[in-house]
C-alpha cells in the first residue's frame, strides 16, 4: 500500500533544527491545517487526507509533561487497488524521507551526543513493532551522499499504559563530526496493526563525555559497512531476524541458524541506510553503496 501511495502523491519536508538539540522536543507547538493539526518543525502525512488517508499523528492531551504530546498510530485505509481495509503506519519526522528507501536531506546538526531519551507510551497490537530513529550524517562530495556518522534507535511491542522513560545510545561508525540530524517516529514497522499507536514526549540528547566510540551493546553484528553485494550478520544465538528501510518498510526475514552468521544479499538493494532488528528488538543500521 505503501509504495501505491507514492504514485499518487509524493511529498518531501524539510525543517530547520535549533543547533545541538531536537526541536519542539515536548511537542507544545502545533500548527492548524485544514482538518488537522501539525507539530512544529516535525513532518508528518497528515495533508494526505486531502485525498482521504487518516490523519495519522494528533496533538494528544495524554502527556508525560506540559500540556500535549505527539500520538502516531496506524490507521485504517482502503487499498484502492483492491478495495479492502489496509493499515496506514503513522509517520512523523525531522528531516527530508525519500520513500521506500532511506532519507536523503536532515536538519543542520555538528554535535556528536551519546544517547537519545525521552518519554513514550505504547498500544501494541499482536506484537506491532513501533519506535524512533535517529540518524547523523555528513556530506561526502566524492560520493556526493550523505555519510552515516552517528545512529540510535528505540524499537518496541510492548503496550503500556502509562509513559515510561527510554534511553539509547547513539552508536558512532566514524570520528568526523556530523553536519545533519535526521529524527523519525514510526507507529509500525512492516505493514503493521490497525489500531497501534506510540506517544512521544519530552525528547532529548545526551552529552556525557567528549569523544564517543563504536557502541556494541547488542547481541548481534553486521559487516562490512558500508556493503556492496554481500552483508555478513553474525549472531551470539540461533534467531529471527527482519530487514527493514529506514523508513520502516518490512523488506526481509533472516533466519539465523546454528552456523550463527547469515550472508544476506545485498546486490537486490538500492544505495541507502536500512537496519536489522533481531528477536528482542535490538537494531544493526548498515548502508548500502554500490
Amino acid at each position: 500500500m505503501t509504495k501505491k501511495l507514492l504514485f499518487i502523491f509524493a511529498v518531501s519536508f524539510a525543517f530547520s533544527a535549533k543547533a545541538q538539540n531536537i526541536p519542539n522536543a515536548g511537542f507544545e507547538s502545533w500548527t492548524a491545517g485544514f482538518g488537522y493539526d501539525d507539530p512544529n518543525s516535525w513532518g508528518t502525512y497528515n495533508v494526505l487526507n486531502i485525498i482521504s488517508y487518516p490523519i495519522s499523528v494528533t496533538k494528544s492531551t495524554e502527556r508525560h509533561g506540559g500540556a500535549f504530546s505527539a500520538k502516531v498510530e496506524t490507521m485504517s485505509t482502503i487499498d484502492i487497488s483492491t478495495g479492502q481495509e489496509t493499515p496506514f503506519p503513522g509517520i512523523m519526522f525531522i528531516g527530508s524521507v525519500n520513500f521506500p528507501q532511506s532519507f536523503v536531506r536532515a536538519t543542520p546538526f555538528t554535535a556528536k551526543p551519546d544517547s537519545l531519551v525521552g518519554w513514550v507510551k505504547c498500544t501494541s497490537i499482536n506484537g506491532n513493532n513501533s519506535g524512533i530513529i535517529l540518524q547523523l550524517t555528513k556530506w561526502d562530495a566524492t560520493s556526493m551522499s550523505q555519510d552515516t556518522i552517528g545512529f540510535g534507535g528505540y524499537i518496541t511491542t510492548s503496550s503500556s499504559s502509562t509513559f515510561y522513560r527510554f534511553s539509547v545510545p547513539i552508536e558512532y561508525s566514524s570520528e568526523n563530526t556530523p553536519d545533519s540530524l535526521s529524527v523519525i517516529v514510526i507507529s509500525s514497522l512492516g505493514a503493521g496493526q490497525i489500531g497501534s499507536a506510540i506517544w512521544v514526549d519530552d525528547l532529548s540528547l545526551i552529552y556525557n563525555t567528549s569523544s564517543i566510540g563504536e557502541l556494541n551493546g547488542t547481541s548481534f553484528d553486521v559487516y562490512p559497512n558500508p556493503v556492496n553485494d554481500e552483508l555478513s550478520i553474525s549472531s551470539k544465538t540461533v534467531d529471527k531476524m527482519e530487514v527493514y528501510s529506514a523508513t520502516g518498510i518490512l523488506i526481509d526475514h533472516i533466519v539465523i541458524d546454528s552456523g550463527l552468521i547469515y550472508n544476506y544479499d545485498t546486490k537486490k538493494l538500492a544505495n541507502g541506510l536500512y537496519l536489522v532488528k533481531n528477536s528482542k528488538g535490538e537494531l544493526k543500521r548498515f548502508i548500502v553503496q554500490h
